[in-house]
């Protein structure tokens, strides 16, 4: 069942069949935004010179806006990653006395795009 690593077409009984056939297509999917994510229309690509390679990237580098900028292209050019992220980073929302506690601490957004960060493919920079 969910076998990333068997091919779909031979699995025989038709449970794990499916469900690896619906792993292998979004995983093929992912993938592809991921591509296309750091292409550089994207804004999401960046060159590195000799001289500046040898200078590790902080977080003091980022400026204000990257998460952002960041977090809106994700969005636009992979939904399906974006769509994936919010929902491993969403918790149910807590209720008490009938009201819905709203998160301020780790908000969802913040954490979906940190995660997509490091999810991109090894062609792509990181932070």
């Amino acid at each position: 069942m969910y076998s990333t690593t068997v091919p779909y077409t031979e699995i025989k009984p038709v449970r794990p069949c499916l469900t690896s056939f619906a792993v292998q297509i979004v995983e093929r999917r992912l993938v592809q935004e991921a591509v296309n994510a750091v292409k550089p229309p994207s804004g999401l690509h960046a060159v590195a010179s000799r001289k500046s390679a040898f200078k590790k990237a902080e977080w003091v580098d980022v400026g204000a806006t990257t998460v952002p900028k960041v977090s809106g292209v994700l969005r636009t050019l992979q939904p399906l990653t974006w769509y994936y992220l919010m929902q491993i980073a969403t918790w149910k929302p807590q209720v008490r006395g009938g009201i819905v506690q709203v998160r301020k601490r780790q908000p969802v957004e913040a954490v979906s795009t940190i995660m997509a960060t490091f999810l991109e493919p090894s062609h792509a920079v990181s932070f």
